[in-house]
Protein backbone atom coordinates (compact mmCIF):
# COMPACT_ATOMS: atom_id res chain seq x y z
CA UNK A 1 0.00 0.00 0.00
CA UNK A 2 2.02 3.22 -1.36
CA UNK A 3 0.14 6.55 0.49
CA UNK A 4 0.95 9.97 -0.86
CA UNK A 5 2.85 12.18 1.26
CA UNK A 6 1.42 15.29 0.66
CA UNK A 7 -2.21 15.08 1.21
CA UNK A 8 -4.38 18.10 1.49
CA UNK A 9 -4.15 18.47 5.57
CA UNK A 10 -0.56 17.91 5.31
CA UNK A 11 -0.17 20.57 2.41
CA UNK A 12 -2.32 23.18 4.78
CA UNK A 13 0.02 21.84 7.33
CA UNK A 14 3.66 22.84 5.97
CA UNK A 15 1.33 26.14 4.72
CA UNK A 16 0.27 27.15 8.01
CA UNK A 17 3.70 26.51 9.77
CA UNK A 18 5.51 29.00 6.72
CA UNK A 19 3.27 31.54 7.28
CA UNK A 20 3.94 31.19 10.95
CA UNK A 21 7.69 31.46 10.75
CA UNK A 22 7.24 34.09 8.17
CA UNK A 23 4.96 36.04 10.98
CA UNK A 24 7.06 35.38 13.97
CA UNK A 25 10.63 36.96 12.24
CA UNK A 26 8.36 39.81 11.04
CA UNK A 27 7.46 40.67 14.30
CA UNK A 28 11.12 40.08 15.48
CA UNK A 29 12.22 42.64 13.43
CA UNK A 30 9.68 44.69 13.49
CA UNK A 31 10.15 45.08 16.95
CA UNK A 32 13.54 45.62 16.68
CA UNK A 33 12.64 48.64 14.46
CA UNK A 34 10.64 50.07 16.66
CA UNK A 35 13.50 49.88 19.59
CA UNK A 36 15.74 51.53 16.51
CA UNK A 37 12.84 54.29 15.63
CA UNK A 38 12.58 55.15 19.84
CA UNK A 39 16.31 55.29 20.82
CA UNK A 40 17.77 56.08 17.62
CA UNK A 41 20.82 53.83 18.39
CA UNK A 42 22.10 50.85 15.66
CA UNK A 43 23.68 49.08 18.79
CA UNK A 44 20.65 48.74 20.54
CA UNK A 45 19.13 47.60 17.47
CA UNK A 46 21.46 45.16 17.11
CA UNK A 47 21.39 43.87 20.24
CA UNK A 48 17.07 43.67 20.19
CA UNK A 49 17.59 41.28 17.31
CA UNK A 50 20.28 39.60 18.73
CA UNK A 51 19.12 39.01 21.82
CA UNK A 52 15.65 37.54 19.69
CA UNK A 53 17.42 34.92 17.78
CA UNK A 54 19.34 33.45 21.24
CA UNK A 55 16.55 31.24 22.66
CA UNK A 56 16.53 29.47 19.12
CA UNK A 57 19.90 28.93 18.28
CA UNK A 58 20.16 28.07 21.72
CA UNK A 59 17.14 25.34 21.98
CA UNK A 60 16.89 23.79 18.69
CA UNK A 61 19.31 21.05 19.20
CA UNK A 62 17.35 19.95 22.18
CA UNK A 63 14.14 20.41 20.17
CA UNK A 64 15.57 18.18 17.23
CA UNK A 65 16.72 15.69 19.94
CA UNK A 66 12.78 15.52 21.65
CA UNK A 67 11.67 15.21 17.94
CA UNK A 68 13.51 12.26 17.37
CA UNK A 69 12.97 10.77 20.39
CA UNK A 70 9.43 11.29 21.07
CA UNK A 71 6.77 9.45 19.01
Amino acid sequence: MKQKLFTGNFTLLILGQISSLIGNYTLKFALSMHILEITGSASVFAGILSIAIVPTIFLSPFGGILADRAN
